[in-house]
C-alpha cells in the first residue's frame, strides 16, 4: 500500500521500533515526523528516512500540540 503525500506522526520514533514503525510508513511514501525526547538519535533517524524530528515531551500538552501542528 502505498501511502504517497500523507504524514504521519510517530511519537517514541527515534530508535528501537519506534524508528522501525517510521522507517516503514516512509518506505510506504509517507512524510514522517519523528517526536520524540531523543534529541541524540531523533535528528539522524529522520534524516535517514527524510523524514524531521521534533523535540516532544509529551507530558507537556503545548509540546503536544506542536508536534500535531507539524504532522
Amino acid at each position: 500500500m502505498k501511502l504517497n503525500g500523507l504524514t504521519a506522526l510517530v511519537t517514541g520514533g527515534a530508535a528501537e521500533i519506534g524508528a522501525g514503525i517510521a522507517e516503514r510508513l516512509a518506505a510506504e511514501g509517507m512524510h514522517v515526523v519523528i517526536a520524540d525526547l531523543d534529541e541524540r538519535s531523533g535528528p539522524g533517524t529522520a534524516e535517514r528516512i527524510g523524514g524531521s524530528f521534533l523535540r516532544t515531551d509529551l507530558a507537556y500538552p503545548a509540546d503536544v500540540r506542536a508536534a500535531v501542528q507539524a504532522a
